[in-house]
């Protein structure tokens, strides 16, 4: 039996890490907590003496990261427990008895609050579209009394005096704070729903969207950041001879509630797309290809290729002349126009299939809808105009 040599530095020569143990913990199960530092990973006590609902911390007493008066209470909102209670409404149901979807109708927080009992840890997909800040007319405080009224009331649906309410103007030094005071304890409550493969997505314009993300990567944490998708909302071309440009796009942020989780369950991937055929009944089946010549801006190994007719390129290619050889003996060179086109890699359905093609960044309206058509579609389903904001 050979032993092998263990060096002082060799990881079985030293004791388990306890401290960076225990700070990966409480990283996986509140990421708000880990600060990083010229020493590391660390915790921020200050925050978690507000987790555990220690009064003493002070808005003054916020950490480097993305902070705003008022923090501090957002975070102990999401810790507050509702006083609120579900109340069935089969009379204002369609087919109550037989129906597998819940609709609940009442302030989103409060709701929050009420659904983590029954359903924490449970739920593999979250998207929100949660109220754009203007910067004029953005009203919404958290107040549970009578939350329908209340909320109808704070969201400009409805005024005691009959008059819009307007407290958020551009001069206004509440033009963010208002809103992330309002968007924190939701997103902090929305993750305690999420199984631990699960997602969410938000959708948001350009007024929030750093400060949105900044406050995901402290809840969610940076390294469960999945993807930043900008989906073409309007398909005509805007004319405002006011700006430079036109607003066309929104974008959707992605997070996972735990990144190596959800790759565990599978990552979700779109059907392949491709120009497959196979017109030389290669046994693997349909394939398309690619240059096996480098594209512009990259580098690759530089030898002589000799075409079938006897055409010789001199260029940088993907791989070494081993591997084209390699290639070339397994039937996976082609020489297109009938053996004096530069060379070309096969890829073979089969192999993309297996290994999942990933969906893009880039959604465009022709294939992801717009806002347009689904107007459209919402008159045709409800037989009217504007049948949401008649609400009131």
């Amino acid at each position: 039996m050979t032993m092998e040599k263990i060096t002082p530095d060799h990881s079985q020569a030293q004791s388990a890490n306890l401290i960076a143990e225990n700070i990966e913990t409480l990283k996986s199960l509140f990421p708000e907590l880990i600060t990083e530092g010229p020493e590391g990973l660390s915790v921020n006590v200050d925050v978690l003496k507000a987790l555990v609902g220690d009064q003493t911390v002070t808005d003054c007493d916020e950490k480097y990261g993305l902070n705003w008066f008022g923090k501090r209470r957002a975070r102990q909102l999401a810790l507050t427990p509702s006083t609120g209670t579900l109340r069935p409404a089969p009379e204002e149901s369609e087919n109550w008895d037989t129906t597998q979807n819940l609709f609940i109708e009442g302030d989103n927080l409060e709701v929050l609050k009420l659904l983590q009992k029954s359903y924490a840890g449970k739920v593999k997909l979250i998207y929100i579209d949660p109220p754009y800040n203007t910067g004029k007319d953005f009203v919404y405080k958290d107040d549970f009394r009578d939350n329908i009224k209340n909320y109808k009331k704070l969201t400009g649906q409805v005024d005691e005096a009959g008059s819009p309410l307007t407290t958020n103007t551009e001069a206004s030094g509440r033009f963010h704070t208002d809103w992330l005071n309002m968007m924190y304890p939701r997103l902090k409550l929305a993750r305690n729903l999420l199984r631990e493969d699960g997602l969410i997505f938000i959708s948001i314009d350009d007024a929030e969207v750093s400060n949105l993300k900044s406050i995901l990567n402290e809840i969610y944490g940076e390294e469960n950041f999945e993807g930043h998708i900008h989906w073409r909302r309007r398909h005509n071309q805007p004319n405002d001879k006011n700006k430079m440009l036109a607003l066309v796009a929104e974008h959707i942020l992605c997070y996972a509630k735990n990144k190596e989780a959800y790759k565990a369950a599978g990552v979700g991937k779109v059907e392949v797309t491709g120009n497959f055929s196979n017109p030389d009944n290669d046994p693997r089946g349909e394939w398309a290809s690619k240059p096996w010549k480098v594209g512009s801006g990259q580098s690759g190994s530089r030898y002589k290729i000799t075409t079938p007719t006897g055409k010789v390129y001199d260029e940088e290619w993907m791989g070494d002349e081993g591997t084209f050889q390699k290639l070339l003996k397994d039937n996976r060179i082609i020489f297109p126009n009938g053996g004096n086109g530069a060379p070309r890699k096969k890829y073979f359905r089969m192999e993309r299939e297996a290994e999942g093609q990933c969906a893009t960044n880039w959604w465009p309206h022709d294939r992801f809808g717009h806002n347009q058509a689904a107007t459209s579609l919402v008159e045709t389903l409800f037989g009217e105009k504007k049948v949401f904001e008649a609400v009131n």
